[in-house]
């Protein structure tokens, strides 16, 4: 006999129909449905969201509905999947309201609630489906009442993996190989068709204005919807990431060199298992193109050298294990031979990364900005592309799953051995004000700012730059700041950003500290200003070995450049040894007791597992291989940057004091 009821699919951050897992289950289920999205008044109030989202969330919208109003007809799924008759079909869903989707301005369990009694008559809601997502804690609490509603309505609610990310999760032990057995299973097809219930006010979009959230639209942001993304997705690895590993560190090249893919992937425009199965099989066809290219030669390998070829293995076993390879390393962009960017003897600060550094594009590709000089140039990407591209794929889930294993992120240090350190309840109003508006007085991070207040996207260094920045050389507690920034990236996701917020603030116990040189970025990643001219203006007439510095710049040709220091461009802010000086302060709690007994028990809740040797394996590691031995030489490899066991205590490595031990390293803040 067929179930009574109606089902519901409750779309949140998955607004596609390609490896839908709840929508598959709900159209396999036989019942009519609706395709529920909720305006939800208290996640939209929300200090972390902004106009960005809610834009980049109704032009994903637009696409989704059309592409389900073909489903709900019949018409085959592949239909517009070149994102044309996509877009006009979006138009008219828009302006005479929703086809297929089922929209309300509403909490979560009084939209339910509605929708139960309106169905009443055919037996209300039997069956609901939706994503698990990871968020804040009144994401959670919203999701514990509805949990409650359903249990006491008797629906059946059923949710489904997405992320990677692991519910009630034991132990980070055996994670990876849960990770790769959701990402490596068959992706869904769209289903063939749906059954809509009838008889319901579908609702329509609702803008900025009518659901009262604040801000003004970004004129240079990305467009939602899933057949951008597939676009993305083809045109990186079609070409764009030819030179990934290198192109992905400066925001001249980052536009194109990245894969902008991350909002589509926050938002689930596209599936995380769909991006990773599709490196692989690229990765796949290299792999036999290089082997049959070795045997035509008689070569056998192809002549790789003996350190390609464990790269190689490497690449295709480490998916499978809960080995991290060496080369990868949570928060290291693999730049093996990077600079140390900040330090002082023994006090070494190191590091980089922004996870989930994937992100955006404006009209279906990549707009480069102006004198980029990003692209593959008729290039094709390499195994070392895309296994550094692959790498990011899971570090994305793991930085996801330590909000879902500990919600407090969001506001509190993950190692409270830093706590009062900064000022957590009032800062400096004047430094955060100059920070969110991008006039500290250093090009590169004003640039920097300006960029998100316009675009809503950066690449990752630039990102862990600004927040390393706020934290160390103004001094500013990181909520303050990540709040604000949650608002402007477009692909804010929480489990990422709040976890990554602290890592580059130095308060998880479990990372070394990272000092960025404003000034040495701007000498790495940007000499000749490109970047830097177009969200500066003010400097567009520096000659370039004053762009790093400008306050050094003499009066005379300030006056010839028609920007005076203090006047048309402001001075800096803090002195440029600020970072430096501060992070002693944070030297001083890492030598505590307290810190490195609490960095133990973040470890063993938050921390990547290494095989032993490694830190976090067996005791005495520093002396052998892997990272701690390669730092104690001296090298700064990516596993010497960042690794993420605990810094003392227990036979544990030391990253940052083995570097200073190796050779002491010239500060860059000089």
């Amino acid at each position: 006999m067929a179930a009574s009821g109606i089902g519901v699919v409750w779309l949140k951050r998955d607004l596609r129909i390609a490896d839908h897992a709840a929508l598959s289950a709900a159209a396999a289920s036989g019942l009519p449905l609706v395709l529920l999205y909720l305006y939800e008044p208290a996640l939209l109030a929300a200090v972390h969201f902004g106009r960005c989202h809610l834009d980049f969330i109704n032009e994903s919208l637009q696409e989704l509905d059309a592409s389900l109003q073909r489903l709900s007809s019949g018409a085959s799924a592949g239909s517009g999947s070149d994102g044309s008759s996509s877009a006009q079909a979006s138009a008219d869903a828009a302006s005479s309201g929703c086809a297929a989707l089922t929209i309300r301005h509403a909490d979560a369990v009084d939209a339910l609630a509605a929708l139960h009694t309106e169905f009443a008559p055919a037996g209300g809601i039997s069956k609901m489906w939706s994503h698990e997502e990871t968020g804040t804690p009144a994401v959670t609490a919203r999701n514990a009442a509805v949990r409650e509603w359903v249990q006491r309505e008797g629906v059946d609610w059923t949710e489904l993996p997405q992320t990677g990310v692991t519910r009630n999760l034991a132990s980070r032990d055996g994670w990876a190989k849960r990770w790769t057995k959701l990402m490596e299973a068959p992706m869904l097809p769209a289903p063939a068709q749906l059954r809509l219930a009838g008889d319901v006010d579908d609702g329509r979009l609702m803008g900025a204005q009518e659901l009262g959230v604040e801000g003004e639209p970004k004129p240079e942001a990305m467009k939602g919807g899933e057949s951008r993304a597939q676009a993305l997705l083809d045109s990186f690895l079609g070409g764009r990431a030819a030179g990934y590993s290198k192109n992905m560190s400066s925001p001249v090249t980052a536009w194109e060199g990245c894969s902008r893919l991350s909002a589509y992937l926050a938002w689930g425009c596209i599936s995380l298992r769909t991006v990773h199965q599709r490196t692989k099989a690229a990765a796949d066809v290299l792999r036999a193109a290089k082997g049959k290219a070795g045997k035509g030669a008689g070569g056998g390998g192809g002549g790789a050298s003996a350190a390609q070829k464990r790269r190689q293995r490497r690449g295709r076993n480490a998916a499978g294990s809960d080995d991290e390879p060496e080369d990868e390393v949570e928060d290291g962009d693999v730049e093996a031979d990077e600079e140390v960017e900040a330090g002082a003897g023994d006090e070494a600060g190191e590091g980089e990364h922004h996870a989930g550094e994937a992100a955006q594009q404006s009209a279906g590709a990549p707009a480069a900005a102006p004198g980029s000089a990003a692209g593959s140039g008729g290039a094709q990407p390499g195994l070392k592309d895309l296994a550094a591209f692959t790498a990011r794929l899971r570090w994305r889930s793991h930085f996801m799953q330590k909000l879902e294993d500990q919600q407090d992120l969001v506001s509190r240090n993950m190692c409270s051995a830093y706590d009062g350190a900064r000022n957590e309840e009032a800062p400096d109003a004047e430094r955060l004000a100059a920070w969110c508006e991008g006039r500290t007085g250093y090009p590169m991070v004003d640039a920097v700012v300006r960029c998100l207040l316009r675009s809503g996207w950066i690449n990752f260094r630039m990102r862990a730059m600004i927040f390393s920045f706020a934290a160390y050389h103004l001094w500013i507690h990181w909520r303050f700041t990540a709040d604000f920034m949650a608002a402007h990236f477009i692909d804010y996701e929480p489990g990422i950003h709040y976890p990554q917020a602290q890592m580059q603030a130095g308060t998880t116990g479990i990372n070394t500290f990272r000092v960025y040189s404003p000034s040495k970025q701007v000498a790495d990643h940007d000499p000749k200003g490109v970047f830097i001219k177009k969200y500066v203006p003010e400097l567009a007439n520096l000659p370039d070995k004053y762009l790093a510095e400008p306050w050094r710049m003499p009066a005379a040709v300030q006056a010839q450049c028609g920007c005076v220091i203090g006047k048309d461009y402001p001075a800096p802010i803090v002195q440029p040894d600020a970072g430096r000086q501060n992070c002693r302060q944070l030297y001083a709690i890492k030598a505590s007791l307290k810190a490195k007994e609490e960095a133990q028990q973040v470890y063993k809740k938050h921390g990547s597992r290494k095989k032993p040797g490694r830190p976090g394996g067996r005791a005495g590691g520093s002396s052998g291989g892997g990272a701690a031995g390669r730092a104690g030489r001296g090298r700064a490899t990516p596993a010497n940057t960042s690794s993420e066991a605990p810094s003392s205590g227990g036979g544990t490595a030391q990253p940052a004091a083995a570097a200073g031990r190796g050779r002491k390293r010239k500060a860059a803040e000089s």
